[in-house]
């Protein structure tokens, strides 16, 4: 990784748009400084990928479309009347097939409507060999439907996040006494986990979009962080729990990397108690939060969360070009 022995110019007009954007709990559960440190360390890494040979190279060699090279794969600016767009190539879930352009940060706000059509435009033409279908921009608050004519919002998913330490100190939900976490020693239960996958999908088709497994690469990650659990009730396996440590739009703990019942315990009104259950085995440190992304079909997942202590900060959406 690209490092820097002095500070970045660029980095302080992003860190000034950035702030001024927070949703409100962050300001709340974060001292500025703490803010600062937990938006930069972000935006530090997404300034080194401007000029990131490893980053550019092993992207590419991992989604190599026709006719790039490395360097086609590096964080760009764009400038626009005024300001700068600092953007990046991306693909769902590293599918070839979907091709998107993150709009990372900017060095002022982008919100009129014009600012929007204008980025669009040198979005199509500086990355025309990717065919980009779609922009990707992260918004407070509700979503909208278009952030300007012609570029109406698709997709987008919810960032919920709730502290920790707050959460912890609601009352006990039902059941809660019933379910107990154990730190996962291995990863023997996998196959029974793809398995609650592959049944829950045929049952439910539409469910891919938004419920998908984890892989076992990502949950040996959570294994070996000691942030991997399995669900008992009552001494039966009743599922799993998933966390990987890291920061993301202000925030700093936990990301909900899984949270899966099995088929036999679902339908009873024990998503609370797991989330509580999952709240306290977590090692946290002072001002850690559990947070993560949603997708709005998913409602029993939203719903329960948000009974847990957990808040609807914005929406991560997906634009089409």
């Amino acid at each position: 990784m690209s490092t820097h022995s002095t500070p970045d110019p660029a980095l302080t007009p992003l860190l000034e748009t950035a702030l001024s954007a927070l949703p409100a709990p962050l300001r709340v559960w974060y001292s500025p400084s703490e803010l600062v440190a937990q938006l930069g360390r972000d935006l530090k890494l997404e300034l080194s990928r401007l000029s990131d040979d490893v980053f550019a190279e092993r992207f590419w060699a991992r989604c190599a479309a026709p006719g790039t090279t490395p360097d086609d794969y590096r964080n760009r600016w764009l400038d626009l009347d005024g300001l700068r767009v600092l953007t990046g190539i991306r693909f769902k879930g590293l599918d070839m097939a979907q091709p998107f352009v993150d709009v990372v940060a900017s060095t002022a706000p982008l919100e009129a409507p014009d600012l929007w059509q204008a980025l669009a435009a040198r979005i199509r033409s500086e990355y025309a060999v990717f065919r980009p279908l779609q922009l990707r921009v992260f918004r407070a608050g509700p979503a909208p439907l278009e952030l300007a004519p012609g570029l109406p919002v698709v997709a987008h998913t919810r960032l919920v996040a709730g502290l920790l330490s707050a959460m912890r100190s609601l009352p006990d939900p039902a059941h809660f006494a019933r379910l107990e976490a154990h730190p996962a020693s291995n990863l023997n239960f996998y196959p029974r986990y793809r398995a609650i996958y592959d049944a829950l999908h045929a049952e439910s088709p539409e469910r891919r979009e938004f419920a998908r497994p984890e892989s076992e690469e990502d949950l040996q990650e959570a294994l070996e962080d000691g942030l991997l659990f399995e669900m008992r009730i009552e001494g039966v396996w009743a599922g799993v729990m998933a966390a990987y440590r890291g920061v993301g739009h202000g925030l700093r703990g936990f990301v909900v990397g899984e949270m899966l019942l099995d088929s036999a315990f679902r339908g009873q009104g024990l998503g609370p108690a797991a989330q509580r259950c999952f709240a306290h085995a977590l090692p946290a440190r002072p001002g850690d939060t559990v947070f993560g992304h949603i997708h709005p079909r998913n409602v029993a997942a939203l719903t329960t969360a948000r009974r847990c202590g957990r808040q609807d900060l914005g929406g991560e959406l997906f634009v089409r070009l």
